[in-house]
């Protein structure tokens, strides 16, 4: 049985700073890194003068990859940061002399980034690349799409976190913790509406996202309008996650199934998008398969903030991967997402989605949820990730996870233990090899889950922390939580 606890008085911060918009902001107490990552086919010279290679003919300056930063400095510390150094191509510290752990670059200066980060209103993180209200009804499919400004050559990945699993009254304080680390996105699961005005109440600056909406309980309209009005209140830091639930999931708790989801789905979100863009005192109509409406429109004021949220779509399966590249901003990857899933399955099909909207990867956000257990028992670590992605593993629907990596048996072993034996934990713990569950989760002490994080870097947009929190007390997810917070914390 989950503990209950009380909830933690919100945190304040005695800096504060008056930005453009006009808002009181608190600055992070400490500046925001992001961990370097070079894209493929860059011939741009990188500032840094570390290091040096030959591309096209001509020698240009390269910046070797920065580390995730551990919460400690741990004995092995030294010794990763040499090797990685050497990977790319860098001697690294030099034998005798003190080595400092890496540190992740930061843009600007810290009261630069307190404002940039701060106002959604000056921030191009906050606002969309291209206002709605401006698209016409004869532009290209896709061409209106809602997302961040496109990366600049040099790209970073960013650190976001889900705090789904814990206890509602002790989510404002969890996101304020994560803003004050640095974290980008705080991710909460799509139930509760108005916990997402709690979180946002809560902190300053750091977006806030529905991780994930079960699209299909809403209507498109009104959806619009609850996510307009957490935009304008909050200075456009609202993140519209959206998924269309598996058909087991939605006739139990919906009470029904919803037949092409991928299709009703991509029809939703036109919808909402005429919404938004639609001005206050024009008629609002929508005429398709799944949804038609015809009334008045939102109730807003046009006072300079988009109503529009940036989508980002919860997608498995080939169909839902394509309209994630064709309409979202961004990805919600599945948190048993390995890397060779991601590489092999996920990026060709949000590549196809990608091409019919005419855009391209630096246009688009792919989040990487990434199932973790930090503890310094090892074994408990390990079970905690089991017991949390089991029944992932054993959902029909996320078969093609497993199955694209040759894991078929172990598939079948996870599901005969999870469905033959319900509530059998220690069952479905031994029917998970442990090399598998490695595969898709990281586990382990603080250090360790940081260093087995790096096997995402280059890969993903944003690595976003998701806590195993299955088999956890709401005590022992707290404290997962705050210990992932933590670890990931994003020092100047």
């Amino acid at each position: 049985m989950k503990t209950r606890t009380s909830p933690c008085p919100r945190q304040t911060s005695s800096r504060s700073r008056q930005g453009p918009c006009g808002r009181r902001m608190s600055l992070p107490s400490r500046s925001v890194g992001r961990i370097h990552r070079a894209p493929a086919g860059m011939t741009a010279a990188s500032r840094s003068p570390r290091s040096s290679t030959t591309r096209n003919g001509q020698a240009v300056k390269t910046r070797p990859p920065q580390m995730l930063r551990p919460v400690m400095q741990s004995p092995g510390s030294h010794l990763r940061a040499v090797m990685s150094a050497r990977r790319a191509g860098d001697a690294g510290p030099r034998a005798g002399r003190s080595c400092r752990r890496p540190r992740l670059r930061r843009r600007g200066s810290r009261e630069a980034v307190g404002l940039r980060r701060a106002c959604g209103a000056c921030s191009p993180r906050h606002r969309p690349w291209r206002d709605l209200r401006t698209a016409s009804a004869g532009e290209a499919p896709g061409s209106h799409v809602l997302s961040s400004p496109p990366r600049k050559q040099e790209e970073t990945m960013d650190i976001a976190i889900s705090i789904a699993g814990s206890h509602l009254a002790r989510k404002p304080a969890l996101a304020r913790l994560a803003e004050e680390a640095g974290f980008g996105t705080v991710w909460n699961s799509g139930e509760s509406i108005p916990a997402f005005a709690a979180m946002m109440e809560h902190t300053e600056s750091v977006r806030i996202g529905s991780g994930v909406f079960r699209a299909f309980q809403f209507e498109p309209r009104n959806l619009a309008q609850h996510t307009a009005d957490l935009q304008r209140l909050y200075g456009g830091r609202f993140v519209l996650g959206l998924g269309g639930g598996t058909k087991g999931w939605n006739i139990l708790t919906l009470g029904r199934d919803f037949p092409h989801p991928a299709s009703r789905l991509r029809e939703m979100i036109h919808a909402m998008r005429r919404a938004w863009a639609t001005p206050s005192d024009e008629r609002l109509s929508f005429d398709g398969e799944f949804y038609s409406f015809e009334g008045s429109a939102l109730d807003w004021n046009d006072d300079g903030t988009s109503p529009a949220a940036p989508v980002y779509l919860a997608a498995v399966n080939p169909g839902m991967l394509r309209l994630a590249g064709d309409l979202g901003a961004g990805l919600c990857g599945h948190p048993i997402a390995s890397v060779g899933f991601i590489r092999d399955i996920v990026w060709p099909q949000v590549d196809v989605g990608l091409e019919r909207s005419g855009r391209t990867r630096a246009d688009f956000d792919h989040q990487g949820w990434i199932t973790y257990a930090i503890s310094r028992d090892r074994r408990q670590a390990l079970r905690e990730l089991k017991l949390s992605i089991g029944p992932f593993l054993a959902t029909r629907s996320y078969a093609s996870v497993l199955d694209s990596q040759g894991l078929k048996a172990v598939r079948g072993r996870v599901q005969e233990a999870f469905f033959g034996r319900p509530g059998d934990a220690d069952a479905l713990a031994e029917a998970i090899p442990d090399d598998v569950a490695a595969e898709h989760g990281i586990y382990g002490t603080p250090e360790e889950v940081v260093e087995q994080a790096q096997r995402y870097e280059g890969l993903i947009d944003t690595l976003c922390l998701y806590s195993a929190n299955a088999s956890m007390t709401y005590e022992r997810t707290h404290e997962n939580l705050e210990l992932g917070i933590e670890a990931f914390r994003r020092d100047g």
